[in-house]
């Protein structure tokens, strides 16, 4: 099968790794403060805690880490897949246009990420660009890219 455009993004801004890091000060911040606040529990508490806030944070920077948002143009349709929340790709189907616009994605959609926002589903994990693409029922969906000329190229040749 012939592959005309393919798009992997992943979150790397320095915001994105400003808030992780400060997640992860805050959660062991607050354990430390917690354990010499408090000196008249069992140690077991503590551990079990400890390892909880543990767990946790890098069970969540594990999580952001793998996020990806890959995005394909193949001879036979237009396929992404929003890593690790999709196991599989999903195939856009059914869209009567497509057009690459600019967006504004903290007011349009919330943020980044997987987002409905008023104007339908967003995909997305940087950046302000996308291919929208519109079906016959009124709804749209966008998917963010880096390289929204050359996937409007290939979109065109499907």
């Amino acid at each position: 099968m012939k592959l005309y455009f393919s798009e992997t993004q992943k979150f790397n801004q320095l915001w994105f790794k400003i808030v992780i890091f400060g997640a992860i000060l805050i959660s062991i911040s607050s354990f430390i403060i917690m354990f010499f606040k408090d000196l008249n529990r069992p140690i077991e508490y503590y551990l079990l805690n400890g390892a909880i806030v543990l767990v946790t944070s890098f069970f969540i920077i594990f999580l952001f880490l793998k996020m990806r948002l890959l995005t394909e143009v193949r001879e036979n349709g237009c396929y992404f897949k929003f890593s690790p929340f999709h196991r599989k790709f999903r195939k856009i189907e059914n869209y009567i246009s497509f057009e690459k616009i600019e967006y504004r994605p903290i007011r349009e959609y919330g943020g980044w990420g997987i987002r409905k926002g008023r104007n339908g589903w967003c995909y997305n994990v940087s950046g302000n660009t996308g291919v929208l693409f519109k079906f016959s029922d009124g709804k749209t969906l966008l998917i963010g890219t880096q390289k929204g000329d050359e996937f409007i190229k290939s979109l065109e040749k499907l």
